[in-house]
Order: structure tokens, then C-alpha cells, then sequence
């Protein structure tokens, strides 16, 4: 295959030397940073807008809050793995769950773990044997 026709690649970027950053590497950093910038305005407007809509702290309905205030059965799996939602929110609604369950996982992460017949077999007993 020509070097030309070949796939890109995220390693085709990267310095050999990480202490001496490429012009690559600067460039795809400070695109990086611009649009970090970018989604933190537009976090910030939804969070204000949301706020002078509705009158409400965005962060009152974080899943760690909504745990404490929950009042049905609840069951919650996190998995250590989870690259999407940090652990640390996991343990956070575990705590906070006055009504529930909290299970963690190992090795599954944050799409396979309701493939997993062990989970799927705590969810069906959860919710079919009371």
C-alpha cells in the first residue's frame, strides 16, 4: 500500500521523544485545548440557562444526589473498569443509596457489564424474587 493510501493512524503523530513535542503534537495540543475551552463555554451557558429556566442547581441532579433522594428499590452496578463514569461517582451513589444496591464489578466496563450473566442473573433475581 502507498503511504499515502494507508489508514491514519494516532501513532503517526506522536514524538519518538516525549520530552521534545513534534509541531504535530503542538498543534493537535492546542486544538485539544481550544475546543476543552469551547465545551466548558457551552457547558457553562446550558448549566446558566438551565438554571434561569427552570430555577434549579444543575448539580441537584447529579446521580449521587438523585441516590440520597431516592425511595424505591433500587439496584446499581459500576464497574471498576468503567472508562466512561469515573468509580468514584459509582461509590458516590452506592453510599448515598438509601433504598438500594450497590454492586461493583471488575472487568466488565461501562458496555459489557449488562452482557455479563452474572449481572444479568442478579438483575432477574432482583427484580422476579422478592
Amino acid at each position: 500500500m502507498q503511504p499515502s493510501m494507508r489508514k491514519w493512524n494516532a501513532t503517526d503523530c506522536r514524538s519518538p521523544n516525549p520530552d521534545r513535542p513534534t509541531r504535530t503534537d503542538l498543534r493537535h495540543g492546542r486544538a485539544l485545548l481550544r475546543r476543552r475551552r469551547v465545551q466548558y463555554k457551552v457547558h457553562s451557558r446550558i448549566v446558566s440557562n438551565l438554571k434561569k429556566i427552570h430555577g434549579d442547581d444543575f448539580d441537584s441532579y447529579s446521580a449521587p444526589s438523585l441516590a440520597a433522594r431516592n425511595t424505591i428499590p433500587a439496584l446499581v452496578f459500576h464497574d471498576l473498569n468503567d472508562n466512561d463514569t469515573p468509580i468514584a461517582m459509582g461509590r458516590a451513589v452506592g453510599e448515598n443509596l438509601t433504598h438500594g444496591t450497590f454492586i461493583e464489578t471488575k472487568g466488565l466496563g461501562h458496555r459489557r457489564i449488562l452482557r455479563d450473566p452474572e449481572v444479568l442473573k442478579q438483575i432477574f433475581q432482583f427484580l422476579f424474587t422478592a
